[in-house]
């Protein structure tokens, strides 16, 4: 005679749960000790004075460096800012144009801007000036190579650095493969573009 098969039931499988009970939703907590949940604690506030950006705030931009750093940056019409932890202090400035976009390459930062063009620095340094690539509008890293589009005088044109080199920009170089691409003037000006 053939057994009957039993069946066992079992509770759900939630290891992180508190150990009150099961909760399906847990809002403005942070995990506590042994799967208990604790209150979220309260921000502090800023100081007025020293910890806001000097005039109207336009652009922001947070790197992460190899080594765990963080470098968090805030641009005006006249300069960028970096956050020291306690203040902003000025990156680099001199710059009338608030319409900056950046992007990461390894521990460097790079930003273009379409008046004052193309600048680098290493995560936590100052801000050099790149005369190699145009000035454009938008700036994106896709694998190894930056991309930049709406380039001054063409804003339907996109071009890109050479393979792994962020300093490679002459066109139609076979050896780096660095270019540039013209789109249908039909479609209008690039509005962007996204790593």
């Amino acid at each position: 005679m053939a057994r009957k098969p039993k069946t066992v039931a079992f509770g759900d499988w939630a290891p992180d749960a508190p150990v009150l009970g099961n909760s399906q939703v847990a809002r403005n907590v942070i995990p506590g000790e042994n799967g208990s949940y604790r209150p979220f604690p309260a921000f502090d506030a800023l100081d007025d004075t020293s910890q806001t950006v000097a005039s109207a705030f336009s652009t922001g931009f947070v790197a992460f460096a190899g080594d765990g750093a963080i470098d968090v940056l805030a641009t005006t019409s006249s300069a960028i800012y970096r956050w020291d932890g306690d203040s902003w202090t000025t990156a680099t400035s001199g710059f009338s144009d608030p319409e900056w976009r950046f992007a990461q390459w390894g521990d460097e930062i790079v930003a273009t801007n379409p008046t004052h063009g193309f600048y680098y620095a290493n995560i936590g340094d100052s801000f050099s000036n790149d005369a190699t690539p145009p000035a454009a509008r938008f700036i994106a890293r896709v694998d190894y190579r930056l991309w930049i589009a709406h380039i001054a005088g063409y804003p339907n044109a996109i071009r890109w650095c050479g393979f792994n080199d962020r300093t490679a920009w002459t066109i139609g170089d076979r050896a780096t493969g660095s270019d540039i691409q013209y789109m249908p003037r039909e479609y209008g000006a690039i509005t962007g573009i996204r790593g």
